[in-house]
């Protein structure tokens, strides 16, 4: 780790590049040791192209300089004297002032990369598209306490051209009116207004990008409310504030205490992922999968499990089975149970397709445990046993999705009698079925092969 010290952004110097980056990547931090680790760990496993990484710290206190140490290749720039509010934009335009690449993607130290191809996706998209940015934008919107604040570019993970950014004196540092009534820019309003100026193009992140992508969204402020500049700073706020009440100002302080509490959840998650990047746990538990600490933050671990298993069906719709494993894998640690069941089915079918016959059936006993009555899982369920020839079972599960009153039962109804109507001719029951294609017709008259059946039969 190279790193430089300032607390003028404009005066600092180039960083080291390694050899002909595309793009540099600049992450803000201030006291983010943990998601930073995560953040910079997932770049290292998941990032092939050549790349330059820049940290540019506010004078972190936590070990976060310390700690990147361990990231020789990564350089770092120290900053100091910055504002409460400005620190964010601040550090990333003192970031690109460095930046001697084409692109430059300014990353939340909150963000962890979760598979390959995030970064090439991304360029691929910005020279398809001739865009000034690839990333998400939001909307004009208003804060309890901040007031109103204009379109933006959402600057989590967003690639930049870097000459535009430059020729047109873009930044990133936000223009406040803390209780006024003017609109305020906040970081990335900047960007995205010159963009529409100049009648530039832009691209939204593509969902293959943001299946790759996990934010633990909250991490920065929950640290930040912590300290007690903030807090002082906070206090002087309210006092400014004549139109807020006491119920509003106690929902205020309440939300802060509930966004620490939340804060220190996702940092215990964080570091269960830092342990799995560097395969220290065995995958078999998850720390807190049923405590109250995940019901703080149920959402982002349904998020990761969710993402995880959307990359192993892009890998099960390749072909490629071993990554389709390990993704599917990882991604049950942290599922509920009807992913559980999705995951379960899908690795059953991929040991069939590979002839793993073992471990499928050890995969459909782990599954006919869980008792799945997802019609879904029930179908492939049914599915995998009549491909691998246990008529037996096979049609325990379409009868199942048959007898099921759930709603979301009838889409696949037409396929369980289908099913059924093979099984039972392939057991030499033609009446039965007969029976069963005339019901698949008549939830989907346009099933060819059971019309085709019935015309045979």
């Amino acid at each position: 780790m190279n790193s430089k010290e300032s607390s003028l952004p404009s005066n600092t110097t180039r960083f080291q590049k390694t050899k002909s980056p595309t793009v540099t990547i600049i992450i803000a931090n201030e006291n983010t040791r943990e998601s930073l680790q995560l953040c910079l760990l997932s770049i290292n496993k998941y990032t092939q192209m050549p790349f330059n990484v820049l940290v540019v710290d506010n004078n972190s206190t936590d070990g976060s300089i310390e700690m990147l140490q361990q990231f020789p290749w990564v350089e770092t720039l120290k900053l100091s004297g910055l504002k409460i509010g400005e620190r964010h934009g601040k550090a990333l335009d003192a970031g690109i002032a460095q930046v001697r690449t084409k692109y430059f993607l300014v990353l939340d130290s909150d963000i962890e990369i979760l598979d390959h191809n995030w970064l090439q996706e991304l360029l691929d998209e910005i020279l398809k598209t001739d865009a000034v940015f690839v990333g998400d934008t939001t909307p004009d919107y208003k804060t309890k306490i901040g007031g109103n604040f204009r379109e933006r570019a959402f600057p989590q993970c967003l690639l930049v051209n870097t000459e535009f950014f430059k020729e047109n004196k873009c930044t990133f540092s936000p223009k406040y009116d803390w209780g006024g009534n003017s609109i305020q820019l906040d970081v990335g309003a900047d960007l995205l207004s010159k963009v529409k100026e100049n009648n530039k193009p832009y691209a939204q992140l593509s969902p293959g990008v943001k299946n790759r992508l996990l934010h633990y969204e909250g991490i920065t402020a929950g640290k930040l409310f912590e300290t007690s500049e903030w807090q002082d700073d906070f206090e002087l706020r309210l006092k400014s504030r004549n139109d807020l009440n006491v119920t509003q100002v106690s929902g205020l302080r309440a939300h802060i205490s509930k966004a620490i509490e939340i804060k220190n959840a996702k940092v215990d998650l964080i570091n269960h992922r830092i342990e799995t990047l560097l395969n220290k746990p065995k995958m078999t538990s998850f720390p807190f999968s049923s405590s109250k600490k995940k019901e703080l933050i149920g959402e982002t671990i349904k998020s990761l499990s969710f993402n995880l298993y959307n990359l192993g069906e892009e890998y099960f719709r390749k072909k490629q089975f071993q990554p389709c494993i390990e993704k599917f894998q990882e991604a049950k640690l942290y599922a509920d149970l009807d992913i559980q069941c999705r995951i379960l089915a899908r690795l059953a079918l991929v040991n069939l397709r590979i002839q793993s016959v073992k471990e499928m059936n050890k995969t459909l006993n782990q599954l006919n445990e869980l008792a799945p009555q997802n019609s879904e899982v029930c179908y492939s369920i049914g599915s995998i046993y009549k491909e691998y020839g246990d008529m037996q079972n096979a049609k325990k599960f379409f009868e199942k999705i048959i007898k099921s009153a759930n709603k979301h039962s009838k889409p696949f109804n037409s396929g369980a009698y289908f099913h059924l109507g093979e099984i039972s001719l392939i057991s030499g029951r033609q009446e039965e079925a007969t029976s069963h294609f005339i019901q698949c017709l008549k939830i989907n008259p346009e099933h060819k092969k059971a019309s085709k059946y019935l015309t045979e039969i």
